[in-house]
Formats: structure tokens, C-alpha cells, sequence
């Protein structure tokens, strides 16, 4: 029970985008953040099953159809794997001169895509970390995973656009890395 609960605190951590929200037990706690982060990490992908078997342990299997303790013990051990895995970057761009100036930001990727196709989403865990250019759709989809996304932005002169720029060029443009926090509205 001890590792589900773990495993739950950690993944709402990692989606925590304020310290208040997980600060249970200190005065600058705040409830209303940490009940958003909750509803961010239940939507996301296999964690909802986690909560339910959070239950099944604390209610000790008094509840209508409960998991068997053998699946629990096994289905808590794959998530505290998971989460012990180390949190991924990954740069995406098509760009040689983008990808050249992320990594002179200090960034050093785990892998470099071009773009990012569903099975790389289907990858992707709370706590990892796309950094480049995507669509507006693809980072409201990847931070309502928990994927902690940063666009790439600069402001351009009318005469760079549709011309591939050097890490110079970028750099001279004020290019700049905007963490975002997006979702989609109801």
C-alpha cells in the first residue's frame, strides 16, 4: 500500500506545475492546485487504474469487485518501475539550426525526432520533457499527460520566414524557450 501511495504522490509531482499543490501539511498549501493536478493525473493515461488500485489496497478488498492481491502486488511493482525510470527529453524539430541552438541552450536530448507520431506519445510518461516546435493541439494534448512542453519561439522578420535558419540566425532573432501549460477546453 505504502508503494501505490508513493507512486501516486510522485506522479502528481511530477505534474505539479506549483510547489503549493504538493505541499500537503505546510501553510502554503493550496487545495484548489493540488485538486487541479489530481484531475490532471487521473485523465492521463494508465493512472486512473492506479488510484482504483490505491482503493482496493486501503479498503483492503471491500469493495465490489476488487483486484485479486497477487495482480495488486504485480500491478503496483510495474508502476514503481515505470516511475523509477528516469524522465526523458526529447528535441523535436526538422530544423538542423533549431536542433543545433537547443542544445547550445545546455539541452541534451535523449532522442531528436523530426515529429512526433502517435507511438511516440504513446511513450511518453508524466515528467518527461519535448522541447521544439510542435502544433498547438499536440501540447495541449502532451501537457494533459503531464509532459512538460518548451516551443521554441522567436520573433521573425518577414524575409527569414520560410527559409531554414542557422543557430546564429536564432540567436540573433532573440529565440527563446516558453514553457507552456495548455489543455483543451470542455
Amino acid at each position: 500500500m505504502e508503494a501505490a501511495a508513493i507512486a501516486r504522490e510522485e506522479i502528481v509531482s511530477r505534474i505539479a506545475t506549483r510547489p503549493e499543490a504538493i505541499r500537503a501539511g505546510r501553510r502554503d498549501f493550496d487545495p484548489e492546485a493540488r485538486a487541479a493536478v489530481e484531475r490532471t493525473a487521473s485523465a492521463a493515461r494508465d493512472i486512473r487504474s492506479l488510484w482504483d488500485w490505491r482503493n482496493d489496497l486501503l479498503h483492503a478488498g471491500m469493495r465490489l469487485d476488487p483486484l485479486p492481491g497477487d495482480r495488486l502486488a504485480k500491478n503496483v511493482r510495474a508502476l514503481v518501475d515505470e516511475i523509477a525510470r528516469p524522465a526523458k527529453t526529447i528535441i523535436v524539430s526538422r530544423h538542423p539550426g533549431a536542433i543545433e541552438w537547443i542544445k547550445r541552450q545546455g539541452i541534451v536530448g535523449d532522442e531528436v525526432l523530426e515529429h512526433v507520431a502517435e507511438e511516440d506519445i504513446a511513450r511518453l510518461r508524466a515528467g518527461d520533457r519535448i522541447v521544439g516546435t510542435l502544433p498547438v493541439t499536440l501540447v495541449a494534448r502532451l501537457c494533459g499527460q503531464g509532459v512538460t512542453c518548451e516551443i521554441l519561439s522567436l520573433d521573425m522578420e518577414q524575409s527569414d520566414r520560410g527559409r531554414d535558419l542557422t543557430a546564429e540566425d536564432l540567436e540573433a532573432a532573440g529565440a527563446r524557450l516558453d514553457r507552456v501549460r495548455a489543455s483543451f477546453a470542455d
